[in-house]
């Protein structure tokens, strides 16, 4: 049996380090400016290529997994309420687009690397849903792993148009 610091049966296991990059299929996920940078390829973000490129990179430099952050709607709170604005102006995760397409493109070309995603839960049918993420679980040779939030931002409602989100118990 492990003891707390790790050993077990008077030997000191050696700690691994896990490292996992995170990334928004948007222009400007939490780097804002970055986009000054003379490398930046953040305006790649609707090109498969890039994706992938992005994939091989992490796999080759020995990742464990990359994941995708997602929001359904804008973040309009700044100098709002009810304003995009400020985040259209200032590329502020805006526009994004739906992560879980280009997983299996990234795990076409990869053989080690995890893929984890944001998918919202509220606005969908349940078993569509299901369905889909037993697909890209399959296509990834069950590297994949999703992160399902009920809510994000209040505008999530509005882009659906919905006066409220989708109950899964009517």
């Amino acid at each position: 049996m492990a003891s707390a610091d790790g050993a077990a049966n008077g030997k000191t296991r050696k700690k691994s380090l896990i490292i996992n990059a995170f990334v928004e299929m948007c222009s400007g996920h939490q780097s804002p400016g970055l986009w000054r940078h003379p490398d930046d390829q953040s305006a790649r973000f609707n090109d498969v290529d890039h994706w992938i490129s992005l994939a091989k990179l992490l796999e080759r430099e020995k990742f464990h997994g990359i994941f995708i952050a997602d929001v359904l709607g804008g973040y309009d709170v700044f100098e709002g309420p009810r304003n995009l604005d400020p985040a259209i102006r200032s590329g502020a995760q805006w526009p994004v687009n739906e992560p879980l397409a280009v997983v299996p493109a990234m795990a076409s070309v990869t053989k080690n690397l995890g893929f984890g995603v944001t998918v919202a839960t509220t606005y969908e049918q349940p078993y569509h849903l299901a369905r889909r993420l037993s697909t890209v679980d399959h296509l990834t040779k069950g590297r994949y792993v999703q992160q399902c939030p009920t809510r994000s931002v209040k505008g999530n409602a509005k882009i659906r148009m919905l006066r409220k989100p989708h109950s899964f118990t009517d």
